[in-house]
């Protein structure tokens, strides 16, 4: 019962992560910390992450925008460490509570969002044209952005959330947005699977749940990939942030 559950949160998430290019790990992480425990699941998602980032970045190689790419990673990576830190200090009770909140808040804005925006065809790719922001006050609140983005990847392998509210300000093309999102994925989390494999972290145990649920993670992957070509991203998003909030309120309450 417990593997089929796993699998079962897997496909879900990773069905939506395909689609919208992000809260996959968002969405698995509380349900699937329910039924492993929050390390194990912490590990297994990490690397499925990562499995599931090549996949889209072989088929999307071309699209990475290579100067994008080097800024995120390089203040997501500063807090990325200090995450990491906190995680090893923190207890877990309150660490979930956070995480919680940090879900609902990030579910809130994006609706909000989404509905301030509602009269544009698609809030994250309305368009291909890339927006350079150079005013000292954005690139301030976009390092700020990104260093915390870091600082929740590095606790719950779950910072995508908040890195797109930089990204869809920097990279409106969407080919290149989730080209160039998985490839800082497998940059990031292969730095916590060397972090947790060092410190005696990634246990036979949290290999087994990978073994159990690569294939269902590749498959609705590419399911998300290909149905994302025929819907809209608008609809997906509505349901993204619904299971969001949902999620969240599972946590906190």
């Amino acid at each position: 019962m417990k593997n089929f559950l796993l699998i079962l949160i897997i496909f879900v998430s990773h069905f939506i992560q395909g689609i919208t290019g992000f809260a996959g790990t968002l969405l698995a992480m509380p349900w699937s910390s329910k039924v492993i425990g929050f390390e194990s699941a912490r590990s297994m998602m990490n690397l499925l992450t990562i499995f599931s980032a090549l996949l889209i970045v072989i088929m999307n190689f071309r699209y990475i925008h290579k100067r994008e790419l080097a800024k995120i990673t390089l203040f997501m990576g500063f807090g990325l460490v200090f995450g990491i830190l906190v995680k090893n200090t923190a207890q877990l009770d309150i660490l979930m509570i956070l995480y919680g909140l940090i879900i609902l808040g990030v579910a809130v804005q994006g609706i909000i969002s989404f509905y301030c925006n509602r009269a544009k065809e698609d809030v994250v790719y309305d368009s291909s044209n890339e927006v350079q922001l150079t005013s000292k006050k954005y690139l301030a609140i976009d390092v700020i952005i990104l260093f915390l983005a870091g600082v929740i990847h590095g606790i719950y392998v779950s910072g995508g959330a908040l890195m797109v509210l930089y990204a869809v300000k920097h990279i409106k093309d969407k080919k290149k947005f989730r080209a160039t999102v998985a490839a800082l994925w497998i940059i990031l989390n292969t730095a916590i699977a060397l972090t947790d494999l060092f410190s005696g972290k990634f246990i036979m145990d949290n290999i087994r749940y990978v073994g159990i649920t690569i294939l269902p993670c590749l498959i609705a992957t590419q399911i998300g990939i290909v149905v994302q070509k025929y819907i809209s991203n608008s609809v997906f998003t509505i349901i993204t942030y619904g299971l969001l909030l949902l999620t969240g309120g599972s946590i906190i309450f």
